[in-house]
C-alpha cells in the first residue's frame, strides 16, 4: 500500500512537471507556483475500495509481492497514465497475478 501511495504521488508530480514545462514554453510568464498552491489530491481512498484492495493483496502470496510491484512499475512507465488512473492499474495487476497462480 505504501508503494502504491508513493507511486501515485510520483505520477502526480510527473504530470504536474510536464504540464508546467508546457506552460513555460507557451507563455512568457511562469505562473506554475499559483497552480501548485491550489492542487488537490486527485484520489481519495473509498472505504470499500480500500478493503477490496487489501483483500486482493492478502490473496496473493508474499513471495509474489516483488513480482507484482515490478510489473506495476513497468506498466506505469510504459503507459504514463494520469495520476487518477494509476490507482486503477494496481488491482488489475493483482487480479492477473491471482489468475496466473490459479493456472499453475
Amino acid at each position: 500500500m505504501l508503494k502504491l501511495g508513493s507511486l501515485l504521488k510520483f505520477t502526480q508530480r510527473f504530470h504536474q512537471k510536464r504540464a508546467a514545462e508546457g506552460h513555460k514554453f507557451n507563455s512568457c510568464v511562469d505562473h506554475s507556483w499559483l497552480s501548485e498552491y491550489h492542487q488537490k489530491l486527485l484520489y481519495k481512498h473509498v472505504a470499500g475500495e480500500l478493503l477490496e484492495l487489501q483483500d486482493l493483496c492478502f490473496k496473493n502470496s508474499p513471495c509474489q509481492g516483488r513480482y507484482i510491484i515490478l510489473r506495476f512499475r513497468k506498466l506505469v512507465r510504459e503507459l504514463e497514465p494520469e495520476a487518477s488512473k494509476v490507482i486503477e492499474l494496481f488491482p488489475l495487476i493483482l487480479c492477473d497475478s491471482l489468475d496466473e497462480l490459479q493456472e499453475h
